[in-house]
């Protein structure tokens, strides 16, 4: 799947007027905009049947069910937190757009852990800095969301078999495997000019858990055994 979507800043991560003098700035790529995003699920019945009535119990009429999920990195703006405040005094608040001292040497996709896809040193900074960098004197020039995060991507596997079937009662056993291949996922990078900025430090929580909302911190594999009942 391909799509684009694009916002006005109302209800994105950057709420207020970029530049007054550009009102075209605010119109960008949407913090969700998934640009590639592809969605799988399948189901495989196991037909095989034994010979031997005990090996036929234990491994004939399985279910194998999976989900797979891909996408392409999310988008994000890089700002400089201390800017506001030393442009325009107290009175001033909002978020400012950093500005980039050589564009063409900005890497906008930011996917690596090891390795920041961009440092403080390429961005012009806040009057008086301790860097020796040229001051920061415009609403930013690299646009809202310009930069794209990690991908994203994840297999979750399911595999149950009914042991027990009698009139109405039914005893099914299986297991879940979340994350099945144990892949790492990665949060956005840092994005404050003054307090770090293309780095990853945090890892993304699986697309699906049985701890639902407790797991959103656990990106490893997750391994469920389960039996159910029914009468």
């Amino acid at each position: 799947e391909f799509r684009r979507v694009l916002f006005r800043s109302n209800y994105d991560s950057i709420t207020g007027q970029i530049d007054p003098y550009n009102m075209r700035l605010n119109y960008a790529s949407s913090d969700y905009d998934v640009r590639h995003s592809f969605n799988m699920d399948a189901t495989y019945e196991e037909k095989f049947r034994f010979h031997n009535r005990y090996v036929n119990e234990a491994a004939a009429g399985w279910v194998v069910s999976g989900k797979a999920y891909w996408r392409s990195g999310m988008p994000f703006s890089i700002i400089d937190s201390a800017l506001p405040g030393a442009v325009g005094g107290a009175t001033m608040t909002g978020q400012i757009l950093a500005e980039a001292i050589n564009p063409a040497t900005i890497n906008r996709n930011c996917t690596s852990v090891t390795t920041p896809c961009v440092t403080a040193s390429q961005f012009y900074s806040t009057p008086g800095n301790t860097l020796g960098l040229p001051a920061q004197n415009s609403f930013g020039n690299l646009g809202r969301n310009y930069f794209k995060g990690p991908r994203y991507a994840d297999v979750d596997l399911t595999a149950a078999k009914h042991v027990v079937t009698w009139r109405t009662l039914d005893l099914e056993v299986g297991a879940n495997a979340f994350n099945v291949f144990n892949h790492t996922n990665f949060l956005q990078p840092s994005n404050d000019v003054a307090t770090g900025v293309g780095t990853i430090y945090a890892t993304a929580g699986p697309a699906t858990s049985p701890f639902g909302a407790a797991a959103l911190g656990q990106g490893g594999r997750i391994l469920q055994v389960f039996g159910k009942f029914t009468f």
